[in-house]
């Protein structure tokens, strides 16, 4: 499938898995992460073309590749990564806090976990999240059709321009 073939290797690239001698993941693996990911962009984001996802099959129809939709494949790999990268970040927190000594001897398993952290908040999550708010926020037709002030269901103020900067409570 041409999704696939496109994907894998650019999703390998994102959570580091490069070493094609001893893969992390497997094809299998990463192409049944991209298919949840591709069945929870779905419900996220409204997009031009209808894609049915099967994660029994591990199946996207129509092929987003063939389709040309740039946007879906990468959204689908950004949020691919984003999962890896969540359940990494899982593994190295139950691993942290490991401590065991025996008599002289003594292991500790620690320090990492912050670096785990940042890239989750600066990394694929953090991509995913602004392009999905460009996705969003930058339709045009979406525009047109506000004629009054309103308050949409994902509105979070956090992102708005010079947020309190106007606030004369703040002077």
């Amino acid at each position: 499938m041409p999704w696939q073939d496109e994907t894998i290797p650019t999703l390998r690239v994102l959570v580091n898995d490069l070493d094609s001698t001893s893969y992390q993941y497997s094809d299998d693996r990463l192409a049944q992460t991209l298919v949840v990911a591709a069945k929870l962009i779905n419900q996220e984001i409204d997009f031009d073309n209808d894609y049915i996802v099967s994660i029994e099959n591990v199946t996207i129809t129509p092929d987003p590749v063939d389709a040309g939709d740039e946007i879906y494949v990468n959204m689908m790999i950004l949020k691919a990564a984003c999962i890896i990268d969540h359940s990494t970040f899982r593994t190295k927190a139950l691993i942290e806090g490991v401590k065991a000594a025996l008599g002289p001897a003594n292991l500790s398993v620690a320090g990492n976990l912050a670096g785990f952290k940042t890239l989750l908040e600066v990394g694929p999550c953090a991509s995913f999240i602004e392009l999905k708010e460009q996705i969003q926020w930058g339709n045009v037709n979406i525009v047109k059709a506000i004629l009054s002030p309103f308050t949409g269901n994902k509105f979070d103020p956090r992102y708005l321009n010079n947020y309190r900067t106007n606030d004369c409570r703040d002077r």
